[in-house]
């Protein structure tokens, strides 16, 4: 069974939408909506400097231990190594498992079932527009009959799960699914 089936941990998903909030403005007001600014390198500008900008800014500042970890191992893209779980929530009966080069599979699992390590928000697709209505996800367990997911890549709507982390926020935002209360 995945070990995040009991949904112990810091529910921190507000602290992600805020981040994803902003990602959203940022993007589409002062990328998008400006014709020079939303291609080639200020995409890329976006998506490897800005965007993780906004995360250790937004979201590791919000962890006194994580901030001082981040400064000595520094993200690279594509790997897990925050401490963010995707927990699935209400009644999703497949998620879609990234293929590469920008090819998806819906496959029929119960995303409760898997267990999903944070790799980024993004958007189904390469859409010049962004809603940031994604998680992508590592799935690293899964039930007999869905190992085959294993390793791969998932894509998981925000509005079908939430982020579990072990690491104790400072912010009064999270919320401890174990004792029912807000951090001190």
């Amino acid at each position: 069974m995945p070990r995040h089936a009991t949904h112990k941990g810091w529910d921190v998903t507000s602290i992600f939408d805020h981040y994803r909030d902003i990602c959203r403005v940022v993007w589409n007001h002062g990328f998008y909506s400006v014709e020079d600014l939303n291609q080639g390198f200020s995409v890329i500008l976006f998506d490897q400097v800005i965007q993780k900008s906004l995360f250790e800014g937004l979201v590791l500042n919000r962890f006194s231990e994580l901030s001082e970890f981040a400064a000595d191992n520094p993200a690279r893209p594509g790997e897990p190594i925050w401490p963010f779980r995707v927990v699935g929530h209400g009644d999703p009966k497949s998620v879609a498992v990234d293929l590469g080069g920008g090819n998806f599979s819906f496959e029929p699992v119960d995303i409760k079932a898997l267990d999903l390590v944070l790799l980024d928000v993004c958007d189904y697709g390469n859409t010049r527009h962004r809603e940031f209505s994604y998680y992508r996800a590592l799935v690293s367990d899964a039930p007999s009959e869905s190992r085959y997911l294993v390793g791969k890549a998932a894509m998981v709507e925000v509005t079908s799960a939430q982020i579990l982390t072990d690491a104790a926020p400072d912010s009064p935002d999270a919320f401890d699914f174990v004792t029912h209360r807000r951090p001190q």
